[in-house]
């Protein structure tokens, strides 16, 4: 990087440096520094304005002021000069940084686990606005000179595309705020989308960063289309629709609900190391063809579901014939029966016709007339 500037020095006898201050300008170059920038880093320009008061045998660094080109960085900080082991302490904003860039802006080999996790699942959006806060003990000479490294920061996205559980859709298009430290990341998701889905009121909890277990928590509202909610719930390998015998392409309605997940962030990943739970309603449900050929339609459900099983209550039309439904699925092979599905309704002529049914064999039967059952599948 060529430099211009101007530095001040007082130096003792013995070429000690006592005290002194600088005031440097650069211009488009690239910073070279193997550990942390491998490939180094492109530069448009750099300021850097620091001094060493008399007696302190410290360096104080007042304002380094970086631009990158898109993003621009200010970081401040003091490091201390005396004995093996050298003190440092650097608070840096950034803005406007784009996350395609955060693989050649965030340094190799600081606070790796965040580094991986957000260079893997984080793609496009935008860095807004972050902070960063470092604590550490340089040790020059040291196989590790990086030493009680801390790091703890903050940043507010948008139009950030995730990948927080592959191979499920991303959520794309997330505006939020996140922070972070040396073991752990909590981002929240005040809005986003899952397909055709709208995501709100999302929090992520990434743990585990500084060791080899690592874990993540997902929490999130969704309010959209009912087939693309079944699609994603059937991506493996969760595979939840299938266990119902349901066909996510032969439904529609619309879903409002809360859903939960937790499970180790591991490449192999199997279904019953996922912990999920969800909650919500579904409104003007329509399944082709649930029972036999039968449709059914205006389907307006509470639902509850969770590693164990599923319960789905309300009102629904079994070919144009309103019912009241209670269907309870388990989904421990230990439970049984399987499904149960409880229902009733009032049924006249023209619905015994609409249902395919002939209750003539049994009784003669006019007018509106209760019926009420349940079905049982081991």
């Amino acid at each position: 990087i060529p430099v211009s500037g101007h530095v001040d020095a007082t130096i003792d006898a013995g070429g000690r440096l006592l005290s002194g201050d600088a005031d440097l300008a650069g211009g488009d170059g690239r910073l070279v520094v193997p550990d942390y920038y491998p490939d180094g880093l492109a530069v448009h320009a750099l300021g850097l304005q620091m001094h060493m008061p008399a007696g302190a045998r410290r360096v104080v660094v007042d304002r380094m002021a970086i631009d990158f080109g898109d993003a621009k960085a200010e970081a401040s900080g003091r490091a201390g000069l005396d004995g093996p082991a050298m003190p440092i302490d650097i608070r840096a904003a950034l803005t406007n940084v784009p996350l395609a860039r955060f693989d050649a802006l965030w340094p190799h080999g600081v606070a790796v686990g965040g580094r991986d996790w957000v260079t893997r699942h984080m793609h496009a959006g935008t860095v807004k606005s972050g902070t960063v806060h470092i604590v550490a003990t340089v040790r020059p000479g040291d196989a590790d000179p990086l030493a009680d490294f801390k790091v703890d920061g903050a940043f507010d996205y948008q139009g950030l595309d995730a990948d927080y559980f592959p191979p499920l859709l991303p959520v794309t298009d997330i505006a939020g705020h996140a922070t972070f430290d040396t073991g752990k990341m909590n981002l929240t998701i005040d809005s986003g989308a899952l397909g055709d889905i709208a995501v709100s009121q999302g929090a992520v909890a990434i743990t585990g960063l500084d060791q080899d277990d690592r874990a993540i928590a997902i929490n999130l509202s969704i309010d959209g289309p009912l087939k693309t909610a079944l699609s994603v719930l059937d991506t493996q390998p969760l595979g939840l629709v299938r266990k119902l015998d349901l066909d996510p392409a032969a439904a529609g309605g619309h879903v409002a609900a809360r859903l939960s997940f937790a499970f180790p962030l591991i490449k192999s990943l199997l279904s019953d190391q996922i912990q999920f739970a969800g909650k919500g309603k579904l409104t003007a449900v329509a399944v082709k063809s649930a029972v036999g050929p039968r449709d059914v339609t205006d389907g307006a459900l509470d639902i509850a579901i969770d590693n164990k099983g599923m319960t789905l209550s309300g009102t629904a039309a079994l070919a144009g014939v309103p019912m009241t439904l209670d269907w309870r699925e388990a989904f421990l092979a230990s439970e049984r029966p399987r499904t149960r599905i409880g229902f009733s309704a009032r049924v006249d002529d023209a619905g015994w016709r609409q249902l395919a049914l002939d209750p003539s064999g049994v009784a003669t039967l006019h007018g509106k007339v209760g019926v009420s059952g349940q079905v049982t599948i081991d």
